[in-house]
């Protein structure tokens, strides 16, 4: 704990006047909300996948093969988990495609 306090205060120190004198832009405070919205739909991408795996695992782990309730639940686990991954995947396309035509723009 001694020896990683004063490596943090110089780190600090050293880093005090490039913030001194860095003077955000428009672009830059575009850059990271796009840099935070990226690492958010990255979490929800992921957060949605695992769903989607978790749920469909724990439909199989219960089917006996018999049932036609739990057959028409599997179905539309797997049909509306596929669909809503899609829609996701589509839509951060369709950002991506915004977001690398108005930065030529910036």
């Amino acid at each position: 704990m001694k020896t990683l306090l004063p490596t943090t205060l110089l780190l600090f120190a050293l880093s005090m006047p490039r913030a001194a004198f860095a003077q955000p832009t428009f672009r830059d405070f575009v850059l990271e909300a796009v840099r935070l919205i990226d690492l958010a739909t990255i979490a929800l991408v992921s957060l949605a996948i695992l769903v989607f795996f978790w749920s469909v695992i724990s439909n199989l782990w219960g089917y006996d093969g018999g049932n036609a309730e739990q057959k028409k639940k599997l179905q539309d686990t797997l049909l509306w988990g596929l669909i809503i991954i899609f829609v996701m995947v589509s839509i951060w396309g369709i950002i991506r495609i915004l977001q690398q035509t108005l930065a030529n723009g910036l």
